[in-house]
């Protein structure tokens, strides 16, 4: 699977990170799940109906905090968001 970063995301994670380095294993563990297996059930993974983006996904990392993303491709998606409920879900 190949996986894109939107700028956004890219901007969002290196703040998460900045506070709780931690957090780096935790988020590299569920992207190399989504890897393997995005059905995995540890991931939590449903359908986002309020993202502008068309359809898109989002799954679980730890507590209330997600990544949300959209297929664009047969086996490659993009990464739009990455933080808490109430930052993702807007």
């Amino acid at each position: 699977m190949i996986i894109n970063y939107s700028s956004k995301f890219t901007n969002q994670y290196k703040e998460l990170i900045k506070t709780n380095k931690k957090l780096t294993l935790k988020i590299d563990k569920k992207i190399d799940f989504f890897i393997n297996n995005p059905y995995h059930p540890s991931l939590r993974m449903r359908t986002v109906n309020t993202i502008k983006a068309g359809v898109a996904f989002s799954f679980w990392i730890e507590g209330d905090l997600r990544i949300i993303f959209t297929y664009v491709g047969k086996n490659e998606v993009l990464f739009l968001l990455i933080g808490n409920h109430k930052e993702v879900y807007r």
